[in-house]
């Protein structure tokens, strides 16, 4: 028994250390359909470049595409004095909308906002139908607008920006690369 202690405890001390010294794991990156970023949202009132946005869509592998909007604070140490998100989407061609909303940001917000939703309007159809009603300038690109809208201590800003994402995202066989 006197032999096996010494052991014991040799393995315990060594095992304790690998697991505590381990090299962090890889964060795994996700691999998009389509992503787009660099877009820069203006601030009302506030100067330029507030949020990064960074646009993505999944649409190979699934019924419905999904949309992502993934929003950054440009000033990561204001982020902890914000009190309140709104964001609002609302794409024209096909028509269709849908918002994030966080009314109590906690104190540990970091200044990101990643939102994902599945496109219900975005299908072929839907397209179409936008087509017939509204016309069209000849582009099968979706186009939209993102608006978000927060609360820092006591005072509420707004800002937005025009987005567009290519219309292979309606998920469909006869999709055209606009090559203009």
């Amino acid at each position: 028994m006197k032999q096996i202690l010494p052991i014991l405890l040799i393995v315990a001390v060594i095992g304790g250390a690998m697991f505590f010294f381990q090299e962090p794991a890889a964060v795994e990156e996700v691999e998009r359909d389509w992503d787009a970023s660099g877009n820069v949202m203006q601030g009302a009132g506030e100067g330029n470049n507030k949020w990064k946005l960074e646009l993505w869509a999944d649409f190979e592998d699934t019924e419905e595409p999904i949309v992502g909007f993934d929003l950054s604070m440009r000033d990561k140490e204001r982020g902890a004095d914000v009190e309140a998100v709104e964001v609002f989407v609302q794409f024209y061609n096909p028509m269709g909308s849908f918002y994030y909303q966080d009314l109590n940001v906690d104190e540990e917000f970091d200044g990101m906002i990643a939102i994902e939703e599945v496109c219900t309007f975005c299908s072929k159809d839907a397209f179409d139908d936008s087509e017939m009603y509204y016309g069209t300038d000849g582009d099968s690109d979706l186009f939209g607008y993102i608006t978000i809208a927060w609360r820092e201590d006591g005072t509420t800003y707004e800002s937005g920006t025009d987005f567009s994402m290519p219309g292979k995202i309606l998920n469909n066989e006869d999709y055209v690369e606009n090559d203009n």
